[in-house]
């Protein structure tokens, strides 16, 4: 059996750098890319974010900011998904925005 890691990277999580690529202190080496170093598979990390910025105290981007990052994650060879929480911030137009062209 398989299973999907939920990513929910609220904090300094709040541009691509850190979400993506880098994630700065405390919470260094816990950005999507750097995790597989710790030993979990890529591909079964899924990013979670709050709807909007009233859902959260932390950790909120745009969702066509994150479309961009989530972009970004998939050029690298990350394939694991997104999720968001708080509907009705995250309705069928934030899932729109927040893929990007990442996921068809």
């Amino acid at each position: 059996m398989q299973y999907n890691i939920q990513f929910y990277n609220q904090g300094l999580y709040e541009d691509c750098a850190g979400l993506i690529t880098k994630a700065g202190a405390p919470f260094t080496g816990s950005a999507l890319l750097e995790i597989p170093k710790h030993g979990f598979k890529l591909n079964k990390l899924v990013i979670g974010k709050p709807g909007g910025a009233s859902d959260a105290t932390n950790g909120f981007i745009a969702p066509a900011t994150l479309g961009k990052c989530v972009e970004q994650a998939a050029k690298a060879g990350w394939k694991g998904g997104i999720m968001a929480f708080q509907f009705p911030n995250a309705d069928a137009a934030w899932i729109k925005a927040a893929k990007g062209s990442a996921f068809k």
